[in-house]
């Protein structure tokens, strides 16, 4: 993805390059509007120079250490982990 993108059913079990020159941000949806089952892993890769932003949805929680939720350097990583519905677990080159 070249832009702010947010993720869909189809990208579970899948790896998300964000390729961009400029910051950018992949959205959680909430549960009412993307139905992942629990256990769904997304994997998410900066390869572009733009640092990367994982935000969440409406009522979605996204749980990492310290509040990580940026990546932290060009080709660094995250990876994303649903709970259940609307709880996440993020983790991976994370920064604040």
């Amino acid at each position: 993805v070249a832009a702010n993108y947010t993720l869909v059913l189809g990208d579970a079990g899948k790896l998300i390059q964000v390729n961009t020159a400029s910051a950018s941000t992949v959205t959680v949806p909430p549960a009412s509007s993307v139905a992942y089952t629990a256990g769904a892993a997304i994997a998410i890769v900066q390869t572009g120079a733009g640092q990367v932003t994982i935000a969440a949805g409406s009522g979605v929680t996204i749980n990492s250490a310290g509040s990580a939720l940026k990546i932290s350097a060009r080709y660094g990583a995250a990876q994303l982990y649903e709970l259940s519905d609307n709880n996440w677990v993020c983790f991976g080159n994370l920064t604040t």
